[in-house]
């Protein structure tokens, strides 16, 4: 664990899908990779990937990373790709990556519908 905090620290690289994918929700899932892809645009952040060599150093899994970009000036517009994700492949992506929990807390709670239904009773 002490390794791969130094890593994020050294790298400042995260592992990509245990940040963005939510295991309890398919929903947060969407809504993190949606959130994410807006970092992407201004350029603050991009996915990179994690080879075999850097991830032994650390001892983790090679792999997608999120990065946090250094600004420069003359820095290249940035790429955006249209990804498609459904039930299936979220649910085998967080049982291939072994994703128990995300990095981006849980949001729990009652959503607006099942507040009003509440106050209406």
């Amino acid at each position: 664990a002490k390794k791969q905090k130094n890593f994020i620290k050294e790298a400042r690289k995260v592992d990509a899908v245990n940040c963005l994918f939510n295991p309890q929700s398919f929903t947060q899932t969407v809504e993190n990779i949606f959130h994410f892809s807006f970092t992407i645009k201004e350029g603050k952040s991009e996915i990179k990937t994690r080879g075999a060599k850097e991830a032994e150093e650390y001892g983790l899994e090679p792999g997608p990373v999120v990065v946090k970009k250094e600004t420069e000036e003359n820095t290249p517009a940035p790429k955006q790709a249209i990804v498609a994700l459904n039930m299936k492949d979220w649910q085998d992506m967080c049982a291939a990556y072994s994703v128990e929990e995300s990095d981006i807390p849980h949001r729990g709670g009652e959503t607006p519908a099942k507040k009003r239904a509440r106050k209406s009773k």
